[in-house]
């Protein structure tokens, strides 16, 4: 060895340290050693001389011979330790200590992942470009060492899809190992979110629903709530994961679920199971380390039914670490904030959640409960809890009302008892103070067990997908524990290294045992490489008689032992050969302890209730407590055995197992159940594709600067890092089949030779001519099935094939381009051509065109000559038509004026009489009846007369023998027989004239009461026809005081007009003026009376019909003067159309008077009266009262008519807004009516709007008039049909009013402005005074009886551009807003002579809190809640109907048309039966059972302050008060 050479020499501390050799004397090496300090690079380390002569021992024990065998330095880091220069275990492990100082924590050692934990996030490493350039890159070396290169692997293999489109993906298995603090749970979380992410974004890409999402979070999610309550602080580690577990990613195929062609390989859910959880942390904690996370969050939960003391006082917790409150970077109190939203997330209930809290809490105060001896002088007499103090006493009684126990006698007896069976026998055996302690703490660890699997159950049950084996492929991730080894290991640290060793076999097998004997079936040249293999330990732990059987062939044995159990394995395991190494080793001081030399190195284990924690059964007596407790959650635990399976998804004992083992005893420890775990977790890893990351831990102080080379070494040593690196470099790791290989490079065959017809010499040949002949150097090996590569060689012959078909491909581009610019140039000169004929072709055209002009305008010169004197002419015959006309509708009017009005007296007088000639019957009647009366009480009279005489008689007949006796007696001489034969016949004529007497009166008696049925019922029937009669009565009155109100609101419209006309008489001879001025319409908007312009309009004949409609209504009411543009017979087409009778105003040519025609039917429009009891007009200026609640449901009146809103409710649109329902959400005025037609509204929501208060001014001022406190308050509306408030359109919807305004600061604000009234005694020349004997002729004072008791209001716009302006009704029934008429108007006040601002009446929703209706319809038209109690949500549209011809067509409910249901009711009662109490099914069987039904509603939204403050109406002819039916 030559000076200056770089070697790695032994060391006792650092195992192995750089130096530069000196000097060489034979076998004696004299070299300058470089020890580094473990916090910095190798640079300005500690330097130091020594010989290699002083550390021969040392170069022994790593297997050199000599110091001239050194190991050589690498010359710097590589990323694939398979590529170092010198490969032995010092170049190893400074190359991983290189990587670990420049922040590069992964490292590659072929296809296994090395993970140094750098105790420190590098945030640099995790970004989303990196993940998404490891999933996309296929040459991972092409990228540094990552752990998403893993990751990425595994859903590469999840996600293979072939060239025919089909998914030939296969299941994937990514292992994790390395001891406790390596770093293993965290690298799990981090491919966890990288497989998450990609299946994500890759679903999201295709779908574009953003489905997954929700899935992904759930499934990461759940890995933090795994760790808080299975995690814990140890000495090792601050989040040492204190149980394992298999996640299982599930994988399905999107596009065939959805139909979509493109395959989209989307995560679909995960499945969790669980290993061995650390029970005994619950109870018990070392020095320096703390119970589970979850425990440090209970003190901050606010729903415990009892006050939890401090954490330093409970027993079960103050003997770890009290002075951790930050894991991770995170306080206790953000994890359990965390912890909680999770458990929300995966579906647990807030009560659930309390439960669980509960559960923790009552865990935490079992540990506070003391026990003491009943005999103190007794060593070991019987225990029972410590209540010898109120401190204690209240101990237990919050134990037990944590616990949910009948009792504290209850619990003591389950403590501080065993119940015992002998055969036939039960008995009670008592407990010491220790057995009842360890009692305890059993009940406290298995209630604890339970809520863990309580909560893995539920996270399996919300992230798993459900969906068949066959569809889903799965990538497992396996975060267990590793090998440990403590001061004392007990039977916990025995099952985890048990599962390590499992875990190394398979890792063995997979890189070691296969590769070996693939290459040996192959017949490749390929030098064996000795491994250490671990199948000896397993045999001894699980095999025929190994460590497990004999612990539960002891736990079976009456009196088994720990002792008895180390004793029998050494007399089975004890004894070895001398060649062999021994695998056991027992304590000859310590019976009880033994030493296991695994893998990882020789393990001592302590055996001290082995037995006891390997049978793990909770004594009858505990579960008997835990099972009836009244805390509902911990009760279920006990009883559903589900929640267990669920979470551990224990297998069944496999066919190997041995006889002793499958019994009923064995079956059931711990050992068993967790090999058959182990089992089946194996055999699911053995059937998917594998990957390995091994973590390393670099130090135990938790530094990301130092670096602790041998503990370094030990894990490298225990991980089989270096013998995975020799059959990496030693073997072939590329591979393909003979004729995928020929198939693929024949390209690269320069030499053009025919192929040979045998796979394996073709084969042979292309391998021959591409690489070489084959050899060691080669680079390559043939097998008998395939051919093997070594690495960089199919590397290289990749790119040569690339090379030659990019070569191939540039020669077809350069001939595609030549083809393609060929034709370009074709395209290019047909062209020009082309184009150049145009140019010729437009010279010619415009020259042509000139000409053509200069023609066409000399004859349209001559045609306008023409047509000027056709239309002078026709001119002429149109006025002189319309003169005619004009005069011939003026006497054909005047005529049937006349007629009418003879005809009305005519009617008028044939009523009179024939009502004068019916009440002369009915007063004859009257009589008659009286009469008959008097003549039944004579009758009555008498025959009560008759009765006495006859009961006289009765009495007289009956004391005859007395007297005849004494007859005989006085004559008892004389003639007895005769006598009393004349006695006898004398009383017996007497009886039967008084029953015949009788008879004849029981026969009158009866024909009278017929008859005075019969004169009951004519009674009856005559009060019906005088009640009908009354009513008629009563209406024409109503008509005639309409008349003469529609005549006074014709002189108020004239006269202001101008000079007066002759007057006319109507029907009833009074004197009407007529104005010679033109009348002037209401001030409209631009194109209003344009049907192209009209929002909503369809067609010209629609527009008109509405036109005459509404010009005569708004004549009738006040409004102003109707439309001159519309002529009589268009208003009286639109009369007829609307199908309402209502008063025409029709203005002459000549503007030299105007008629009236009065309406026929019983009263005016504006007193329409509510249709149904829930509605009801408001009282003149009772309305101020009703808004001193801030809401308040009106509908307002045109007339008979109402405002209604119409569209589609805003909470349907979708969130970018859409234009055409806004457009849609105008307020019309439409005919009230019900049933099932879709053109009638009836009460339905669209009449409904909601007055909600903005603010109110001077409202407590007492000197205010009702018109002014009214006026005062200003209000938003907002439709109850569509949601929006209503506001004012602009330009281009004509400034009509829209319901379309989502929020309250875009909605207008409105106030009423009230009619003012001046006294009766101003106004009689205008209408008489009122008169309350008035008869029914007297129409005017009726007219104003009725007028007094409603109110009348306009309404005005207050805020906005349109401020001051007042609401409309358009001739096309749209409502739109105009400027005020007058000044006054523009104030907010109207005078009582006001004709021409419009009118409305309010119809207030009648102030209930509970209410029923009758339905007979099968269908009620309701949308409720799918929760209790019955809700409503909306109204359903319900197709067919009277339009049922109309395809599509719709008509409201009947619930909508009551006008009571509103959104938000309750449905309480069914016939008088209580729904509230039952389920959601029942209440609806019973809804839908039987027609009729009467449902009773509960009013959501209840106005309780408009209830205390109504005051009903007073009566009135007709009445106005509705609430009755």
């Amino acid at each position: 060895m030559t000076e200056q050479t770089k070697v790695s020499v032994p060391d006792e501390k650092d195992v192995w340290v750089p130096a530069d050799v000196i000097g060489s004397d034979g076998s004696v090496v004299k070299v300058k050693a470089i020890r580094p300090s473990e916090d910095s690079p190798l640079g300005g380390d500690e330097l130091t001389e020594d010989t290699v002569e002083a550390l021969e021992k040392n170069l022994e024990e790593h297997g050199y011979s000599d110091a001239s065998e050194l190991p050589l330095q690498n010359s710097g880091a590589a990323e694939d330790m398979c590529t170092l220069d010198y490969l032995h275990e010092p170049g190893v492990l400074y190359n991983l200590r290189e990587r670990y100082f420049e922040k590069k924590p992964y490292t590659y050692t072929g296809s296994m992942c090395i993970a140094v934990n750098p105790y420190d996030w590098l945030a640099h490493l995790y970004t989303d470009d990196l993940r998404e350039s490891y999933l996309i890159t296929e040459n991972r070396s092409d990228l540094s060492p990552h752990i998403y290169a893993i990751s990425a692997t595994a859903y590469k293999g999840v996600s293979k899809i072939n060239f025919s489109g089909k998914w030939i993906g296969t299941d994937q298995s990514i292992l994790v190992s390395g001891e406790s603090g390596a770093g293993k749970t965290e690298s799990v979380k981090i491919m966890m979110k990288h497989l998450a992410s990609v299946a994500s974004s890759e679903d999201d890409s295709t779908n574009g629903d953003g489905n997954s999402q929700d899935v992904v979070r759930r499934v990461l999610e759940s890995q933090p709530l795994l760790e808080s309550f299975g995690n814990a602080k140890t000495v090792r580690n601050d989040n040492s994961s204190r149980f394992g577990k298999f996640t299982q990613l599930e994988f399905a195929d999107d596009a065939a679920e959805k139909g979509r062609l493109r395959r989209s390989i989307a995560l679909v859910g995960s499945r969790c199971r669980t290993y061995l959880l650390e029970k005994s942390r619950v109870v018990q904690q070392a020095p320096g380390e703390r119970t589970y996370h979850c425990f440090y969050g209970v003190k901050r939960q606010n729903s415990l039914p009892t006050k939890l003391p401090n954490l330093q006082e409970l027993r079960y917790v103050k003997d770890g670490d009290l002075e951790t409150f930050v894991i991770e970077g995170q306080k206790d109190g953000d994890r359990h904030e965390r912890t909680w939203d999770a458990l929300k997330l995966v579906g647990v209930s807030d009560d659930d959640r309390n439960s669980l809290v509960r559960i923790l809490a009552a865990v935490l105060l079992m540990g506070e409960l003391e026990f003491m001896q009943t005999e103190t002088d007794v060593a070991d007499s019987p225990a029972k809890l410590d209540q010898s103090n109120e401190l204690c006493q209240n101990k237990a009684a919050v134990a037990v009302e944590a616990l949910g126990a009948e009792s504290i006698e209850a619990l003591q007896n389950a403590l501080t008892e065993r119940t015992m069976r002998a055969r036939n026998e039960v008995f009670k055996v008592p407990l010491d103070v220790t057995k009842a302690t360890d009692a305890r703490d059993a009940l406290a660890k298995e209630i604890y067990l339970k809520a863990f699997d309580w909560v893995v159950a539920n996270i399996n049950y919300s992230t798993s997908s459900n969906l068949p084996d066959a569809k889903v492929k799965v990538v497992g991730l396996l975060d267990i524990f590793g090998f440990e080894s403590f001061t004392i290991n007990r039977f916990e640290q025995l099952c985890i290294n048990y599962t390590n060793e499992k875990l190394q076999q398979k890792f063995t097998i997979d890189l070691f045992k296969t590769v070996q004997q693939e290459y040996d079936d192959e017949q490749i040249p390929w030098q064996h490489i000795s491994f250490p293999d671990n199948a000896a330990v397993l045999a001894l732990i699980d095999g025929r008689m190994g460590i497990i059987d004999v612990l539960n062939e002891e736990c079976v044995r009456p009196r088994g032992s720990d002792e008895g159990f180390v004793s029998k394995l050494t007399t089975l395991h004890g004894a070895t050969s001398a060649n062999d190494t021994p695998r056991f080793t027992a304590d000859r001081i310590r019976k009880n302890m033994f030493t296991i030399l695994h893998y990882a190195g020789p393990v001592t284990y302590t055996a001290i209730k082995w037995l006891e924690r390997n049978n793990d059964t909770l004594p009858e007596d505990l579960f008997r407590v835990a099972k009836g407790s009244k805390f509902k959650l911990l009760a279920q635990l006990f009883i559903d055995k589900s929640v267990t399976a669920a979470a551990n998804h224990a297998a069944p004992s496999t066919k190997k197992a041995s006889r002793r083992s499958t019994s009923s005893i064995a079956a059931d420890t711990v050992s068993t159940k967790f090999k058959a775990q182990l089992s089946q977790l194996m055999d699911e890893v053995e059937k998917t594709q594998v990957q390995y990351v091994r973590c390393v831990k670099p130090n135990t102080q938790k530094s990301k600067s130092l670096y602790d080379a041998k503990m370094v070494t030990e894990q490298l040593r225990c991980a089989g890092v270096i013998e995975a690196i020799r059959v990496s470099r030693a073997g072939y790791p590329n591979k393909l089949a003979h004729g995928e290989f020929t198939r693929r490079f024949a390209a690269l065959n320069k030499e053009n030779t025919p192929p040979a017809k045998d796979k394996d010499t073709a084969c042979r040949n292309l391998a021959t001519t591409l690489i070489g002949p084959q050899g060691i150097e080669a680079g390559y090996a043939v097998g008998l099935t395939r051919i093997y590569f070594k690495a960089g060689v199919l590397e290289a012959l990749e790119r040569q094939r690339a090379l030659a078909l990019s070569a191939k491909a540039i020669k077809i581009q350069a001939t595609f381009r030549r083809h393609r610019l060929s034709r370009c140039y074709k395209i290019t000169q047909r062209g020009i051509l082309k184009l150049a004929a145009q140019a010729r072709r437009r010279s010619k055209r415009s020259a042509y065109v000139k000409i053509l002009v200069a023609v066409y305008i000399a004859q349209s010169a001559r045609r306008a000559v023409l047509a000027t004197r056709a239309v002078l002419t026709l001119r002429r015959a149109h006025r002189a038509t319309r003169i005619t006309a004009q005069f011939r509708r003026f006497q054909t009017r005047k005529l049937y004026l006349m007629q009418r009005a003879a005809s009305t007296k005519i009617q008028a007088r044939q009523r009179c009489r024939a009502a004068v000639a019916a009440y002369i019957i009915a007063l004859a009647e009257a009589k008659e009846q009286a009469k008959l009366e008097n003549q039944l009480e004579a009758m009555q009279a008498k025959l009560k007369a008759m009765e006495e005489a006859n009961r006289a008689l009765s009495e007289k007949t009956n004391a005859a023998p007395t007297e005849k006796e004494i007859i005989i007696k006085e004559v008892a001489s004389s003639d007895e027989s005769s006598a009393l034969a004349s006695a006898r016949a004398e009383a017996e004529a007497e009886r039967k004239r008084a029953d015949e007497t009788s008879a004849e009166m029981m026969r009158l008696l009866q024909q009278l009461r017929a008859d005075n049925d019969k004169l009951r019922k004519e009674a009856a029937g005559l009060r019906d026809e005088n009640h009908t009669l009354k009513r008629r009565v009563a209406e024409l009155e109503a008509g005639q005081s309409m008349r003469l109100d529609w005549l006074a609101a014709a002189r108020q419209s004239l006269a202001g007009g101008g000079a007066q006309t002759p007057s006319s008489k109507d029907r009833s001879g009074s004197t009407i003026s007529s104005s010679a001025h033109t009348m002037t319409p209401p001030r409209k908007d631009t194109h209003e009376n344009d049907p192209e312009t009209t929002p909503g309009a369809e067609t010209v004949d629609n527009a008109r019909k509405h036109v005459s409609r509404f010009s005569a209504l708004v004549s009738s009411l006040g409004f102003g003067a109707g439309n001159s543009r519309n002529t009589s017979n268009q208003t009286e087409n639109g009369r007829r159309k609307s199908g309402i009778d209502t008063p025409v105003v029709v203005a002459h040519p000549n503007n030299q008077g105007i008629t009236s025609a009065p309406a026929s039917s019983g009263g005016g429009p504006h007193i329409a009266l509510p249709q149904n009891r829930f509605w009801q007009d408001i009282p003149a200026m009772n309305l101020a009262g009703a808004l001193q609640n801030e809401i308040v449901i009106v509908h307002l009146k045109v007339g008979g008519q109402y405002l209604c809103a119409t569209g589609t409710p805003i909470a349907l649109d979708t969130p970018g807004g859409n234009a055409e329902k806004d457009d849609q959400r105008y307020l019309r005025c439409e005919k009230p009516a019900t049933g099932d037609s879709p053109d009638t509204f009836g009460y339905r929501a669209a009449m409904s709007f909601r007055v909600e208060v903005v603010s109110r001014q001077n409202t407590e001022d007492e000197a205010q008039t009702p018109e002014d406190k009214l006026s005062s308050i200003h209000f938003r509306l907002k439709s109850e049909l569509t949601g929006g408030y209503c506001t004012v359109g602009g330009l281009f919807q004509r400034y009509c009013l829209v319901a379309s305004a989502p929020t309250p600061e875009e909605a207008a604000t409105f106030q009423f402005v009230p009619r003012r009234v001046k006294p009766l005694t101003q106004q009689e020349d205008v209408m008489p005074p009122i008169d309350d004997s008035a008869t029914p002729t007297n129409g005017a004072a009726s007219m104003e009886r009725l007028r007094a008791k409603q109110l009348l209001v306009a309404l005005r716009v207050v805020d906005g551009p349109k401020a001051s302006h007042y609401v409309r009704v358009r001739p096309d029934a749209y409502v739109n807003v105009a400027p005020p008429a007058s000044a006054a108007a523009a104030k907010g006040a109207l005078s009582h002579d006001d004709g021409t601002t419009p009118l409305l009446s309010i119809e207030l929703l009648v102030p209930l809190q509970s209410y029923e209706i009758t339905f007979h319809s099968s269908q009620l038209g309701l949308i409720v809640s799918k929760t209790m109690p019955l809700r409503v949500v909306r109204f359903k549209e319900l197709p067919g109907g009277a339009a049922a011809a109309t395809p599509g067509s719709t008509y409201a409910s009947a619930a909508e048309l009551t006008g009571r249901i509103s959104i938000g009711d309750i449905l309480a009662t069914a016939n008088n039966n209580d729904i509230l109490n039952c389920s959601r099914r029942e209440a609806v069987d019973i809804i839908t059972s039987t027609r009729p039904i009467t449902i009773g509603f509960k009013v959501g939204y209840c106005n309780t302050d408009l209830l205390a403050n109504y005051q009903s109406p007073k009566p009135v002819d007709p009445p106005l008060d509705l609430l009755t039916p």
